[in-house]
């Protein structure tokens, strides 16, 4: 089903992933929790959980303060 997909997801990170190493690995911590992230939207898209495409899971995860 979705392996291209998967695929294509994980090769968009080659390039952060280059420039982490000129940064001698301290552009992991930014690169990494990145990565995870958008594979569990990724996953979330194709399993159905995700309620409301429209909504961005990861800025409206709590609602706006009144």
């Amino acid at each position: 089903g979705h392996r291209w997909e998967y695929f294509l997801l994980d090769l968009s990170f080659i390039g952060w992933a280059i420039l982490c190493i000129f940064t001698c690995g301290i552009g992991n911590y930014f690169l990494i929790p990145y990565q995870d992230t958008a594979k569990a939207v990724f996953y979330r898209n194709i399993s159905g959980t995700l309620v409301d495409e429209s909504i961005d899971p990861i800025v409206d995860t709590y609602p706006a303060a009144e």
